[in-house]
């Protein structure tokens, strides 16, 4: 937070970031630093190895960058060791384009202008960033009129804040992910073939959990260590070796917390395990059963239907199709609760209530 708002106060010309030290900046950058370092990218095999190697090589660099992989594939986390490897790494910020309306998408990316006299306006992530970085999650789900803007901003590394003439220097490394090919969906005609041209000019592939057989037993013996699971034996690591992990390695996190505090601190056993991982599978299969996807792209291969389609046999009411959408915002915001309030135009402790209801804790 302190980072992000020395870069705000850059951006709007304001020199108030000095009040609290360069040595404040310097250890949070160290702590950042070593959160996200390249030793912290999981495993110890090939696929680590490469993946480490293609960041630190990219480390200087401010040309742009695509991330391509499946949700939870840890995407996010590679875009923070790039940036915390690069010299002067500012600010980090995330915008998930497929969280926002246009307009609120716009003014999140390219901020607004001034309204009053005594106005400055706002600016947008791109200026705000500074020297840092801007991950751009869901890249695809940008409107064709902001794709436009962006291929603008890498062309001419410029930036035109919304209802301004004016161009301001935009120094920030853009970072875009998505878990589609662009080129094909441009192909389709729903994204500027140039701009994805443009952005797969250095494309990192960060592969699913399940493909990464060579190493998953360190990768999941790191998680379970995280989590503060002890003495794990070799029937959890079995049955985690089997699990099909649809959602990588955000839901290995998620299972190793779950199995450690169910454990309290005792050797990790099989019955520990949140439930057994086979009925976990068949249990989001059967959650994902519908024709609906994503963005309107259709299936993908290995994609299943979203969770929040809506078929032939469901009931016609409000209330159904009310729930259908707070799960979809929920998906799309990650859970964030208070970026899916936003997005739905609800109060948050409105939508708290609504979850609490529906029975989507």
């Amino acid at each position: 937070l302190f980072l992000n708002d020395c870069a705000r106060c850059r951006a709007l010309g304001d020199d108030r970031q000095g009040v609290l030290g360069a040595g404040q900046a310097a250890s949070l950058l160290d702590a950042a630093a070593q959160t996200y370092g390249l030793d912290r990218v999981p495993g110890d095999g090939p696929t680590a190895r490469h993946l480490r190697h293609s960041v630190a090589a990219r480390a200087s660099d401010r040309e742009p960058l695509l991330l391509v992989g499946e949700p939870g594939s840890g995407r996010g986390f590679i875009a923070r060791v790039l940036h915390y490897l690069s010299p002067e790494p500012g600010a980090f910020l995330r915008v998930r384009c497929s969280c926002f309306f246009p307009e609120s998408l716009e003014r999140e990316l390219f901020g607004s202008p001034a309204r009053h006299g005594d106005d400055v306006g706002s600016p947008g992530a791109l200026l705000l960033a500074g020297r840092g970085t801007v991950l751009l999650e869901d890249v695809e789900a940008l409107p064709p009129r902001l794709q436009g803007r962006l291929l603008e901003v890498l062309r001419k590394r410029s930036v035109r804040p919304s209802g301004s003439w004016e161009h301001e220097a935009c120094e920030a490394r853009i970072v875009a992910s998505t878990s589609h090919d662009l080129l094909s969906i441009a192909e389709r005609g729903a994204v500027l073939p140039d701009l994805a041209e443009l952005l797969g000019a250095w494309r990192l592939d960060v592969p699913p959990l399940r493909s990464r057989e060579a190493e998953v037993t360190g990768i999941l013996q790191d998680a379970l260590g995280r989590a503060g699971a002890v003495e794990p034996d070799e029937e959890v690591l079995a049955l985690l070796r089997q699990h099909c992990w649809l959602r990588n390695l955000e839901e290995l996190d998620q299972v190793a917390e779950d199995a450690a505090r169910s454990a309290a601190g005792a050797p990790l056993r099989a019955e520990h395990l949140p439930r057994a991982l086979d009925e976990l599978d068949a249990e989001y299969a059967d959650g994902h059963l519908g024709q609906g996807y994503p963005s309107g792209l259709g299936p993908s291969e290995g994609v299943p239907p979203s969770p929040w389609a809506i078929g032939q046999d469901d009931p016609i009411s409000f209330e159904f199709y009310e729930k259908q959408a707070i799960v979809r915002a929920l998906h799309a915001c990650r859970g964030d609760r208070l970026e899916a309030a936003r997005l739905l135009r609800v109060g948050k402790s409105t939508l708290y209530r609504k979850i609490r209801s529906f029975g989507l804790q």
